[in-house]
C-alpha cells in the first residue's frame, strides 16, 4: 500500500516545556481561548476580528484539535487574512490522499492514518491506577465531581454542542477483539477503552472512569437499512462467565441497559466502517424512525482466548454493503517503559498497535490535588500572547457577544422560518407539497434549536484574563528524516485539515437532503436529542 502520509509520532507533555515549533502570539492567544472552553461560534468570531494572521504551527494544529475544535474553524484560523489563498502544495497533497485512500479501500486495504499524536508518558507500574487517568486526561477537560464520583468531560463537549463519545473524529475497524474504536485524539487510549460514557441533563457527555479494557463498550441496533450503537451506561460490567451485570444485578441477553432512541447513532451499514462515519450518522429528525426500524442485538460481548470481545455487527453484512471485504487487524500491544511516550491506536500492516495498561482498581486520589500541581507548575512558566491581559479578555468578550446577538438572531430567524412553513403545509391540499413543507419546517426547527444551543453556551462562558493552565502545553517533537522536512510535515497537516473542514462544512446539508428524502409522520422537532449531536 503506497504511503501518503509519514507516521509521526508528536508528543504533549504535562509541563510548560520548551515549545519546538515558533507559535505566533495570536495563536496562543486561539489556543488560551479554546481550552476556557468557548463556543466554537465564538473561536469564529474572534478569528474574524483578529488584527493579524494565525502563524499555526503543526503543533498548534494538532493542540487544537484535541482541545475539540472543529477543523474548519482551524482552516478559517489558517485562511484568515489570506481568504483567496488556494494552497497548491496542500491541494495536491490532499488531492493525493484522497486517491490513494480509494485505491486502498478498492483494494480491501485499511485507509492510511492520520499523523500520529501522544498525550502522555506511561507511568510506573505502581501508579497504573485511575489516578492516572486524572493526570493524563487534565489538559484535554475537566474532572468534575458527578453526585459523589469524580468524571471527566473533554474540552470538545464543550466547544462543540453536537460533540458526543463514539461518533466524532474516530472510526471502526474490525479486530481480534471484535468492532474496535480508534480514535483520532491524542487522548482517546484512555475514555474510549476504560470507563462508561453518559448523557449528563446539564453538563453534556461525561466520562466514568473504570479499570476493565475493551475494544469498545457499546451497545447495538441493526435493521434492514441501518445500524447503530451507543456508549453503555455507568455501572455495566461485563463478566465472561456470566455476562453482564447492571449495577450489583445480572441482566439477560435482551436487556437494553435503558437505551432510548436519544443515546444511539445510526448510519448506513455501507458507511458504518468510513473513515469519519460521523458525517453519515442520521439527523436527530430521523433517529427515533430508524430506532423504531431497528432491534437491539443480543449476545455482541463474548469472552474469546482469555479477553473480552465485542462483535456487535456481523462483519459480512458490513462487507456486503460495502462491496468489499472487511479487513480484520490485530490488536498489539504497545508495552511501553515508564516515562514512554503514548501514541494513540497506530493502524500499520494489519495491525493496531494500542496502548493498553492494566489498570489496578487502588482507590485513586482527588484530581484537585493534580489541578493543584499544574496550576503551580504553570504559574511559574513564561506566559506568551500577543495582547496584554487586559486586551486579550476585551478582544474575547467582544466576540462573545456579537457571537451572541447572532445567534439569537438566528434562532429568531429561522424559528419564525419554520412557523411559516407549518402554517403553509397546514393549509396545502397536495400530500407531497404538504410533506415537503414540513421537512422544509423540520430543517428549520433544527437549526433554530442547534443557534439556541450555541447560544446558551456563550452564556455559560466566562473569559478570564489569568488563564495560567489555559494552554495545553507544546513540548512536541516531530521526527525529522530524509524522506520528510519540517516543511512538508506542515503541508501535510494543513491538507489533512482542509479535508476534513470540507467534511465538516458539508455535513449539515447532507442532513437537510436526508430530511427532505425521508420527510417524517409527524414533526419531531424539539426532542431532546438535538442538545447531543
Amino acid at each position: 500500500m503506497k504511503k501518503i502520509l509519514l507516521s509521526a509520532c508528536v508528543t504533549l507533555i504535562l509541563g510548560f516545556a520548551t515549545n519546538t515549533g515558533a507559535a505566533s502570539p495570536d495563536a496562543d492567544d486561539l489556543l488560551k481561548m479554546a481550552r476556557s472552553g468557548v463556543d466554537e461560534e465564538v473561536l469564529s468570531s474572534y478569528i474574524d476580528a483578529a488584527p493579524d494572521t494565525f502563524d499555526l504551527s503543526v503543533e498548534d494544529i494538532i493542540t487544537l484539535k484535541d482541545l475539540g475544535v472543529p477543523s474548519k474553524i482551524i482552516s478559517d484560523a489558517l485562511r484568515h487574512k489570506h481568504p483567496n489563498e488556494t494552497d497548491s502544495a496542500s491541494a495536491s497533497v490532499a488531492s493525493e490522499i484522497i486517491q490513494t485512500a480509494s485505491n486502498d479501500t478498492a483494494a480491501g486495504a485499511q485507509p492510511p492514518p492520520d499523523i500520529l499524536t501522544a498525550a502522555a508518558v506511561a507511568p510506573a507500574p505502581t501508579d497504573q491506577n485511575i489516578s492516572f487517568f486524572y493526570e493524563a486526561l487534565y489538559p484535554y477537560g475537566n474532572w468534575l465531581n458527578i453526585d459523589g464520583t469524580w468524571c471527566w468531560q473533554p474540552n470538545a463537549m464543550v466547544v462543540s454542542p453536537d460533540w458526543a463519545p463514539y461518533c466524532r473524529h474516530g472510526h471502526w475497524v474490525d479486530s481480534d477483539y471484535g468492532w474496535c474504536w480508534v480514535s483520532d485524539y491524542s487522548w482517546g487510549w484512555a475514555p474510549f477503552h476504560y470507563g462508561r460514557w453518559f448523557h449528563h441533563r446539564t453538563r453534556g457527555w461525561c466520562w466514568m472512569p473504570d479499570t476493565e479494557w475493551g475494544p469498545a463498550w457499546v451497545a447495538w441496533r441493526m435493521g434492514d437499512d441501518y445500524c447503530g450503537w451507543a456508549p453503555l451506561p455507568p455501572h455495566t460490567r461485563y463478566d465472561g462467565r456470566a455476562g453482564f451485570y447492571f449495577g450489583s444485578s445480572l441482566v439477560g441477553d435482551d436487556f437494553e441497559f435503558n437505551l432510548t432512541a436519544d443515546d444511539y447513532f445510526f448510519v448506513p451499514y455501507g458507511n458504518f466502517c468510513d473513515r469519519h462515519p460521523w458525517g453519515h450518522v442520521v439527523p436527530s429528525a430521523r433517529a427515533r424512525d430508524a430506532y423504531r426500524n431497528t432491534s437491539f442485538v443480543r449476545n455482541s460481548y463474548g469472552f474469546e482466548g482469555g479477553h473480552i470481545v465485542n462483535r456487535g455487527l456481523p462483519v459480512d453484512r458490513i462487507s456486503k454493503a460495502m462491496s468489499r471485504p472487511v479487513v480484520q487487524v490485530a490488536i498489539v500491544n504497545d508495552n511501553l517503559r515508564p516515562g514512554q511516550l503514548i501514541q494513540r491506536g497506530l493502524l500499520k500492516d494489519n495491525q493496531l498497535v494500542m496502548y493498553r495498561p492494566a489498570i489496578a482498581p487502588a482507590t485513586p486520589k482527588n484530581p484537585t490535588a493534580i489541578k493543584s500541581m499544574l496550576v503551580k507548575r504553570a504559574a511559574s512558566a513564561p506566559q506568551q500572547g500577543s495582547a496584554s491581559g487586559k486586551a486579550l479578555l476585551n478582544r474575547q468578550q467582544a466576540a462573545a457577544q456579537q457571537t451572541l446577538r447572532d445567534q439569537q438572531q438566528r434562532a429568531k430567524n429561522a424559528g419564525q422560518e419554520k412557523n411559516r412553513l407549518e402554517k403553509a403545509a397546514a393549509g396545502e391540499t397536495d400530500s407531497k407539497k404538504r410533506a415537503d413543507l414540513q421537512a422544509e419546517a423540520e430543517i428549520q426547527s433544527s437549526r433554530a434549536q442547534q443557534a439556541r444551543a450555541h447560544a446558551a453556551n456563550i452564556k455559560q462562558w466566562r473569559p478570564s484574563a489569568q488563564q495560567k493552565i489555559a494552554v495545553v502545553p507544546r513540548s512536541v517533537v516531530v521526527p525529522q528524516t530524509s524522506a520528510v522536512s519540517r516543511g512538508q510535515m506542515q503541508v501535510q497537516v494543513r491538507a489533512q485539515i482542509q479535508n476534513e473542514a470540507r467534511m465538516e462544512r458539508q455535513r449539515q446539508p447532507a442532513m437537510d437532503q436526508m430530511i427532505r428524502s425521508h420527510p417524517a409522520q409527524q414533526n419531531s422537532a424539539g426532542r431532546s436529542q438535538d442538545k447531543k449531536r
